[in-house]
């Protein structure tokens, strides 16, 4: 395994409330990430299950996805997905949402190509997100603090939203909504967020203040069969 895909999983992997869904979910077949970005998602599953039929669509080419990964490059705006009807069990959808400008137009198309039965899994950055400051500290590192630091973002999310998206535009049954967090790290975040700055590292940084001021929301919807 190599230092990448080790640290890939090692991060994923730290009792977030996405980690503990792919663990629940990783024994199905087919599975579909919609902005797949580097893959680290279905890398993560392919861990879990290495017989899983893992697709990945983006608006980027390949460059980095594994060869187990069938990509296809694909802009979501277009509201359409090139896949037949009850395609897949599994469909991620992570820190996309609030890249488009319409993600309602993508929504029938998730409810058509998820299977009776099949889950979506949702993350965005929470309305929250607006309020953190944006703090300098080794901008050179990149990695926001808050929700406009990152230039392609356009509006962030809220739990009802999430809830209204699932239920009223994929036309799923919202089996759980909340924020995302990683609980068993609470208790010794503030300790690295010092260790950040002692050792000048802004990812632990902004990754401990997302987890102590619930930067993301997520939700899980279930297609009724």
């Amino acid at each position: 395994m190599t230092a990448a895909r080790t640290g890939i999983l090692g991060a994923i992997s730290r009792g977030s409330s996405r980690a503990r869904f792919l663990k629940r979910h990783a024994q199905v077949n087919r599975v579909l990430e919609l902005g797949c970005g580097s893959g680290s998602n279905l890398i993560f599953l392919n861990h879990i299950n290495p017989h899983l039929e893992l697709h990945g669509v983006d608006i980027q080419d390949s460059d980095g996805l594994p060869a187990f990964v069938c990509f296809r490059q694909l802009d979501l705006e277009t509201g359409s997905l090139p896949y037949e009807n009850d395609s897949f069990d599994l469909i991620l959808m992570v820190h996309v949402l609030e890249h488009l400008h319409n993600p309602l137009t993508l929504a029938p198309e998730i409810n058509r190509v998820l299977k009776c039965g099949g889950h979506l899994y949702i993350e965005a950055p929470n309305w929250v997100s607006m309020l953190i400051p944006s703090f300098g500290f080794q901008r050179r590192q990149h990695g926001p603090f808050n929700f406009f630091d990152d230039p392609t973002h356009l509006r962030p999310w809220s739990k009802h939203k999430i809830y209204s998206y699932l239920t009223q535009y994929t036309k799923l049954q919202a089996v759980k909504v909340g924020t995302v967090r990683n609980w068993l790290r609470l208790p010794l975040e503030p300790l690295i967020i010092t260790m950040g700055l002692l050792c000048r590292r802004r990812g632990w940084i902004v990754t401990s203040v997302s987890n102590l001021t619930g930067w993301c929301v997520y939700g899980v919807g279930r297609k009724r069969e």
